[in-house]
C-alpha cells in the first residue's frame, strides 16, 4: 500500500493542515491500495494562491514556451509510463492493458496534441470591424474524485 502524506503546492512538498486521510480502495478486489491526505479549505486556499501568483509570469509566456513545457510533461509521463499504468490500474481496478492504452497513452497523446495548439492564443482576427484577441484569463480549479472508502 502506498501512503502519501503531503501535497505538492507552489513547487514544494507541504504537509496538510489536517490529519484527515482518504483511503483509496481497489474496486476490483476491495483492497486498500493507498492512503492520501484529505485537503482542508486551508490547503485548497494555499494551492489557489500559489496558482494565482504563478499566473502573472505564466500569462506572459510565449506559445513556443508553453508548447515546450507541455511536451516536457508528456515526455516525463512517457518516462514514467509503468508507474502511471500501475497506479491507475490499481486505484481504478482497471485491467492493466486498458489503463495503459486508454488512461496513460491517451493522456500522453492528448498532451502532445495540445502542445501543437498553443499558437492559437497568439492569433487574432477581425470581423465586422472588431478585433478579437485571445488571452489567458486566470486560474482554474479542477476537483477529481476517485473511489474512496469511508468507515461505516
Amino acid at each position: 500500500m502506498y501512503k502519501y502524506n503531503q501535497f505538492y503546492i507552489n513547487g514544494d512538498w507541504q504537509s496538510p493542515s489536517t490529519t484527515d486521510t482518504i483511503d483509496v480502495i481497489n474496486p476490483a478486489n476491495s483492497a486498500l491500495c493507498a492512503q492520501t491526505p484529505s485537503a482542508a479549505i486551508e490547503d485548497v486556499d494555499k494551492a489557489i494562491a500559489a496558482a494565482k501568483s504563478a499566473f502573472a509570469s505564466w500569462s506572459t509566456t510565449t506559445a513556443a514556451e508553453r508548447s515546450q513545457l507541455i511536451i516536457a510533461i508528456a515526455d516525463e509521463m512517457q518516462h514514467r509510463i509503468d508507474d502511471l499504468t500501475n497506479a491507475i490500474s490499481t486505484s481504478m481496478g482497471c485491467p492493466r492493458h486498458l489503463a495503459l492504452d486508454i488512461q496513460v497513452k491517451g493522456a500522453i497523446d492528448a498532451f502532445r496534441h495540445y502542445a501543437t495548439m498553443t499558437g492559437y492564443v497568439e492569433e487574432s482576427s477581425s470581423e465586422h470591424g472588431v478585433m478579437q484577441f485571445k488571452s489567458a484569463v486566470g486560474v482554474c480549479v479542477l476537483i477529481t474524485h476517485g473511489i474512496t472508502h469511508y468507515p461505516n
